[in-house]
């Protein structure tokens, strides 16, 4: 970009020109060529990215080896051939043998059966194999379905590019034209695609840090405030426990800030989380601290800024599942009883008129986003460093799935299946993110910006999804679990679990009805 710069500034000179017609294109150039370069810096980096999340796609899905549909499908036929084969010489030797009489030699019969046996092994090990090479073509057919979406974002930074071009006059075409020169200078009607440019540009160089702030803002409708007090809690627990692992301290995060709503309403509700999630931090002796304890006495959190993250964590649960629930939906009474809750966490009284302000800001901001404490107390049982009294039979995958989707799509967190459109972000997010985690050695902050950007550049979470756990093996989960046989049973009995398996085939990334 220096360079760029001083190439700009270094034109006058080199065709001699001054006045007014090269104050018009020196000020030209020093606009468009910067912002051109840097367009061009942006989809360069955003090809690189889009081909190594094709490429770890495709590992993670296929494996390592080069796959080729005709030949897989060529291999199945043989296999189909010699299970034929085998099966029609076992088919003869079995008629062999019947058609022996009792008092024949009893030599050629165990003939007959033991080549009975060898061709039974035959059909068994080329079905096995058979399966195998289907599972392989089928999961690579699956990635091929998907292929181009992990491009489809190129399509933005593309486009930016393709107006600075054509801002430096070149035609549609790829030749150049007469440009935006008027006679006298040069004229830029569109400035927007520049914005754009240097808004993508300064995003670039953002700190993870900042990048995590964006992202809470930004996915979950926080405000500043209360996304610095999120990275002041990460923080605090990385200095406070620097001889905890990475993910033990991810975990703790996650169970603090999920356990801002879920586990306060009963004992029985804080019994069943600490089963599932476990307990956060314990004091010395081990035993279970409450949430304000943990957030305040270990982690350092001041009163008003425990009072604010507890509120806005709280209220961005409720507003994220409800339905309208602007200031004019509301009626008097929960106009008043919401003015002074959060007049509370605020620590100071609010006038009716200022608390619509706010209010409608707030909401504006949250509605529509998905559930930030269902993804991080979901998060928190994935990453839950002990065994999950919740487990049960099922182990830990189990737990992990009670606490997000299979909780959600089944009855087996003994509830009637109910799964709205900020669940399907809190499930599939929570999952994707500490896949991300696991499978890359990343801690949350850095699995959760690589993430979000991933959403940004076009993919969807349920793509993302589905190359680590597959469409087939949720389906069956949900179908065990409802007793039900057919799409056409689970839509009548079951229609959030119905709608969630239709989302999740055609990979939305926003819940939709069906």
């Amino acid at each position: 970009m220096e360079s760029v710069s001083t190439a700009t500034q270094g034109i006058q000179l080199a065709v001699g020109m001054s006045g007014e017609g090269m104050d018009a294109i020196k000020s030209y150039l020093s606009s468009v060529y910067p912002a051109l370069c840097k367009a061009a810096i942006l989809h360069s980096e955003a090809v690189v990215q889009a081909n190594e999340q094709y490429v770890e796609a495709y590992i993670s899905q296929c494996g390592s080896e080069d796959l080729d549909s005709e030949e897989l499908q060529e291999q199945i036929n043989e296999a189909d051939k010699l299970i034929q084969g085998f099966q029609s010489s076992k088919d003869s030797y079995t008629q062999a043998k019947q058609n022996l009489s009792d008092d024949k030699d009893q030599l050629m019969g165990m003939i007959f059966q033991a080549a009975i046996t060898i061709m039974d092994a035959g059909i068994t090990r080329n079905q096995a194999k058979k399966a195998k090479i289907e599972e392989k073509l089928q999961k690579f057919l699956a990635f091929c379905d998907q292929s181009t979406s992990y491009f489809d974002g190129l399509s933005d930074t593309g486009n930016l590019l393709s107006k600075g071009m054509q801002a430096l006059g070149v035609n549609g075409d790829g030749s150049i034209g007469p440009g935006s020169w008027n006679g006298k200078g040069f004229s830029l009607k569109d400035t927007s695609w520049m914005k754009d440019v240097n808004k993508r540009w300064n995003d670039r160089h953002q700190t993870s840090e900042q990048k995590f702030v964006r992202n809470l803002k930004d996915q979950y409708g926080f405000d500043d405030e209360t996304a610095q007090i999120i990275l002041k809690m990460k923080e605090n627990i990385d200095k406070n426990y620097p001889n905890l692992s990475q993910k033990e301290r991810d975990y703790i995060l996650n169970r603090l800030l999920g356990g801002l709503v879920y586990g306060e309403g009963s004992l029985k509700q804080a019994a069943m989380w600490a089963n599932t999630a476990g307990l956060g931090i314990t004091d010395g002796g081990g035993d279970a601290m409450s949430i304000e304890d943990q957030l305040k006495k270990l982690l350092g959190l001041s009163d008003r800024d425990y009072d604010l993250l507890r509120y806005k964590v709280r209220i961005q649960n409720m507003i994220s599942s409800s339905g309208n629930i602007s200031f004019s939906d509301l009626n008097k009474d929960q106009r008043q009883n919401f003015k002074n809750t959060m007049g509370q966490a605020l620590g100071h009284d609010l006038s009716m008129k200022d608390f619509e302000k706010l209010w409608n800001n707030q909401y504006n901001q949250m509605r529509g986003k998905g559930d930030f404490a269902h993804q991080s107390i979901t998060q928190a049982t994935i990453l839950n460093p002990g065994i999950p009294a919740a487990a049960g039979n099922g182990g830990r995958e189990n737990a992990n799935r009670l606490s997000g989707w299979k909780g959600d799509a089944t009855k087996a967190a003994e509830a009637k299946p109910s799964l709205g459109p900020d669940d399907y972000k809190a499930d599939l997010d929570s999952e994707n993110i500490t896949y991300l985690m696991n499978k890359n050695k990343w801690s949350y902050m850095d699995a959760m910006n690589y993430y979000h950007n991933r959403l940004r550049s076009g993919q969807s979470r349920a793509q993302i999804f589905t190359e680590h756990t597959s469409y087939n093996e949720v389906k069956k989960t949900i179908f065990d679990s409802l007793k039900v046989n057919s799409m056409k049973e689970l839509k009548e009995k079951y229609y959030d679990s119905y709608r969630f398996l239709c989302n999740l085939k055609d990979k939305n990334n926003e819940l939709k009805d069906y």
